[in-house]
């Protein structure tokens, strides 16, 4: 709590479900494990938004990349503590994963299949947002986002902040060849989720 809140504000409120100002968070591995929240605050408001496929895979392989780059460095000075460290599921492993193109689109469906059915299911309590229309129409889509959540924003606090939006983010992976040929490759699979 103290991580997500703030020493301040952790011990004030102690957990999220006292504060008394809007709140949330954002963290894609909640996607699977979404009704366990929903337990724990069965009013919530759930938003999703999803990306470009391509794009997502992408900067999985480029963290992914980042972080094998990191172990191979500190490797060779801690070589004796990697017996010793607990093995966990996932890790390495999944880094490896997405060093693959393919591995990060897969991952990436698993998620929107499950995402969209809970934003089926929830109704009117969930919303769905193209991340790329977003980037094109911030305004709209932040004042969509705005009466969905019920908040007091006015439309010129809502205007300044869309003007802060960096509409080149969408579909990065144009300026790339190799992300371009990606992309060809998994067209069909991209068309099941409007792209």
């Amino acid at each position: 709590m103290v991580s997500y809140l703030g020493w301040g504000k952790y011990l004030r409120y102690r957990t999220p479900a006292n504060l008394d100002i809007p709140w949330g968070w954002k963290d894609p591995r909640n996607t699977f494990i979404l009704p366990i929240w929903l337990d724990l605050f069965p009013d919530a408001k759930v938003i999703h938004i999803y990306r470009n496929g391509v794009d997502v895979a992408n900067s999985l392989k480029v963290r992914a990349e980042k972080s094998l780059q990191i172990s191979k460095a500190l490797y060779p000075r801690r070589k004796q503590l990697y017996w010793i460290r607990p093995k966990k599921r996932g890790g390495f492993t999944d880094t490896l994963r997405y060093i693959d193109l393919e591995g990060g689109f897969s991952l990436w469906e698993s998620y929107l299949h499950e995402a969209q059915s809970h934003v089926k299911a929830l109704g009117t309590r969930a919303i769905e947002l193209k991340y790329e229309n977003f980037l094109v129409e911030p305004y709209v889509s932040l004042r969509q986002l705005r009466d969905f959540c019920g908040l007091g924003a006015s439309d010129e606090q809502i205007l300044e902040v869309a003007g802060r939006v960096k509409k080149g983010r969408a579909y990065a992976y144009r300026t790339r060849p190799e992300l371009q040929a990606f992309a060809e490759q998994v067209a069909g699979r991209m068309k099941v989720f409007g792209y």
